[in-house]
């Protein structure tokens, strides 16, 4: 079922299959993470609904971009938000395959200074795949680590950032892929739901044709002692323990 939901910042609006894939926390971190400064031209991988780069509109960051998102009904999701934002001007939406980007030159090699990606979490060899978008979503059926990696490089200018939400053990599966395409991890970030907790998530920031050397940020923890959001979650989200 499709539904309309405010994704209260800034007014926004998203449109969202319910019986398919909707976004979660790890888009909105994403986003947030990617926002540290102000971008020309963005790329956002695996796009979906559009969440992160509509997010990243929001924080006013970037000039222009474009979302690339494979499955047709979620292209057709994602530019229908963007209209109904009155983003269509801003991003743009492109319903390929992203293995296709550098292979049939669909988009500038070396224009982007910032590429971001929610990819597909699990290898296809672990175990249950879900039935249709949810299983494209969640499994590397059609897009791996070596794939999100070759096609960023592709797309960055030299000095561009490449930021990206996975699972901590995929860890140096990425690592290793984004260095063999000349993708340097400068900045990291482990997110855990308590203090204590085992990371459920991890962000890192890549540059292209930088020198080694990564910045490991603290912790990010999603939920306090009581089982609501802490404060940094908080501003995340543009609101505050008062108005919950």
């Amino acid at each position: 079922m499709i539904r309309l939901d405010d994704l209260h910042v800034g007014g926004l609006k998203i449109y969202q299959d319910s019986d398919s894939f909707c976004f979660g926390t790890d888009a909105v971190l994403l986003s947030w993470f990617s926002s540290v400064k102000k971008f020309t031209n963005v790329a956002d991988l695996c796009s979906g609904n559009g969440i992160v780069a509509i997010l990243l509109s929001r924080f006013g960051c970037m000039k222009s971009g474009v979302c690339v998102e494979l499955n047709d009904a979620q292209a057709l999701l994602c530019q229908k938000s963007l209209e109904l934002n009155l983003l269509e001007e801003k991003l743009k939406v492109l319903n390929s395959d992203l293995r296709k980007i550098r292979k049939e030159k669909l988009l500038e090699a070396g224009f982007y200074d910032l590429v971001t990606v929610n990819p597909p979490y699990t290898p296809v060899k672990d175990g249950f795949i879900a039935a249709g978008a949810k299983g494209y979503a969640r499994s590397e059926l059609e897009c791996t680590i070596s794939d999100i990696a070759e096609q960023g490089s592709y797309l960055l200018k030299q000095g561009g950032r490449f930021c990206v939400v996975h699972r901590p053990e995929r860890l140096a599966d990425l690592v290793c892929e984004c260095r063999n395409r000349n993708l340097e991890l400068k900045r990291f970030r482990m997110v855990c739901a308590h203090v204590g907790d085992s990371p459920s998530m991890i962000l890192a920031e890549f540059i292209k044709c930088a020198k080694s050397g990564v910045t490991v940020e603290p912790p990010l923890i999603i939920y306090d002692e009581n089982n609501r959001y802490t404060d940094i979650m908080n501003k995340i989200y543009e609101r505050s323990s008062a108005n919950e």
